[in-house]
């Protein structure tokens, strides 16, 4: 049983990552930021792979490696839920199987195992992995180099230190050079030359990068760095609103709440963690002085942001997973509970599998979205209520409610503020789009609109 229980679990593992970030990509219904991109991908698609970046309205925000390939993938799959947020699910799939590596590398093969069961568990890992969106992506560029340096020992080292740094910047701009500041302190740590450790022949990897920005300098001058200095620096939604106050809201009370079931075995593991740290005799010391300070930096970037967000916390959850997975390989010793890796493997593994096939699976929205694309088969410019209009000639922005009827039904909708039109403006028999959310109830009473068509985004109505 002992030479079977290793490679079950695994197995499990395999089974549970790809199915938690895969299973439900046919019917999960996009929006906010991933249907923004998913119409971004929908242009490409139609137009070609410069399409965006080239006009007077180019978007300059974020990098096009992720988009580039979900449009690929867009090609073999179609233009649909699966098609778009293929590329950085199974991005997130390889983020699992790196950490795992990683972390045998740092500890053993029992940590490594828990802390990927950790990983794929995580909320926020979940939640910015499972769509289309670019968090993945940086991460793996991310992982592929720091994993690149701690198998330094093998001939592929340089290859990944340099290829992940460019996947990284190229998924999500300068965050991407990250790794290199992981680099070094580990090396510093353990007393390593990096000058003399890395074949720097392999440089030569970093060269899209400066083919990308060199294209958007000589493209669009200075303007693209303008603009990603002032997204960098955008303000928080509430101008008002206390920094410090928000810091704890958004990355430690929320995280608290997200976090269960292993939320207390992370802070355990951060104990002992800091514990190791000054422990001169422990064969951790240095592993944990890294780890921390690897999240410390997450977690001082995050903070720094004026605009506080729980998903900035997502390059650090490796480390999370890896001390809680410390923490679980201690109990498992310590306890002699030789079950607890395949039973929790299998657990994990059914998870997907009972929230997809069973009474609590997300609704299919797909055929509702096609009765919505029949219909207004023949409106030229469908009208949507309750966004904000886009003004003429302005770069290329999230707008949730034009974005969602652009990549879903192909249409370009005109989009009006509730102050923008009245009852007595609307026709009789005409249709009309508002955002599913808690109002949308109240409006359709107030201008009379009788629902034909919702999913869980949007709702179709006509006036009677």
């Amino acid at each position: 049983m002992g030479n079977l229980k290793k490679p079950l679990e695994l197995w499990f593992l395999a089974l549970a990552t790809c199915g938690i970030l895969l299973l439900d990509a046919p019917i999960n219904e996009l929006h906010g930021t991933a249907v923004f991109y998913a119409s971004l991908v929908r242009e490409l698609f139609d137009n070609g792979y410069l399409s965006i970046f080239a006009d007077e309205r180019a978007y300059f925000l974020k990098p096009p490696l992720v988009l580039w390939l979900s449009t690929a993938s867009a090609k073999i799959f179609g233009l649909t839920n699966f098609g778009v947020s293929f590329v950085p699910r199974v991005a997130g799939v390889l983020c699992v199987a790196l950490c795992y590596l990683m972390t045998k590398k740092l500890f053993d093969q029992r940590v490594a195992l828990f802390s990927s069961l950790v990983l794929i568990t995580n909320s926020t890992f979940i939640q910015f992995s499972a769509t289309l969106r670019m968090d993945s992506m940086l991460l793996l560029g991310g992982l592929i180099s720091v994993a690149g340096w701690l198998y330094r020992d093998r001939t592929w080292s340089s290859v990944a230190i340099f290829a992940g740094i460019t996947i990284g910047v190229l998924s999500k701009g300068p965050l991407g050079f990250a790794p290199i500041v992981l680099i070094l302190i580990h090396s510093v740590l353990f007393k390593v030359n990096v000058t003399q450790t890395i074949n720097w022949r392999w440089f030569v990897l970093l060269g899209p990068i400066l083919f990308w920005y060199g294209f958007l300098m000589a493209t669009h001058g200075t303007a693209p760095f303008v603009d990603l200095s002032n997204d960098l620096a955008k303000p928080a939604a509430d101008a008002n609103a206390n920094l410090f106050i928000e810091t704890f809201r958004e990355y430690i009370a929320k995280p608290a709440g997200r976090y269960l079931p292993w939320l207390p075995f992370m802070l355990i593991g951060g104990v002992l963690g800091l514990r190791h740290s000054f422990s001169d005799d422990h064969r951790y010391q240095k592993i944990m002085r890294w780890l921390i300070l690897w999240f410390a930096l997450v977690f001082v970037a995050a903070a720094a942001k004026p605009d506080k967000d729980i998903r900035y916390l997502y390059m650090g959850l490796p480390v999370l997973s890896m001390l809680a997975g410390y923490v679980l390989a201690k109990i498992e010793h310590r306890f002699k509970l030789h079950w607890m890796g395949i039973a929790l493997c299998g657990f994990i593994f059914v998870l997907p599998l009972a929230y997809n096939f069973g009474p609590y699976r997300e609704t299919d929205t797909r055929p509702t979205i096609e009765a919505m694309s029949t219909k207004i088969a023949t409106t030229e410019t469908p009208v949507v209520i309750g966004g904000y209009p886009i003004p003429a000639g302005q770069a290329r922005r999230q707008n949730t409610h034009r974005d969602w009827i652009y990549f879903y039904l192909n249409k370009e909708p005109r989009v009006l503020a509730w102050s923008q039109i009245s009852p007595a403006d609307m026709t009789k028999g005409e249709g009309y789009f508002l955002t599913n959310n808690r109002s949308h109830e109240a409006r359709l009473a107030e201008y009379r609109l009788t629902p034909k068509f919702k999913t869980t985004e949007m709702v179709y109505a006509i006036r009677e």
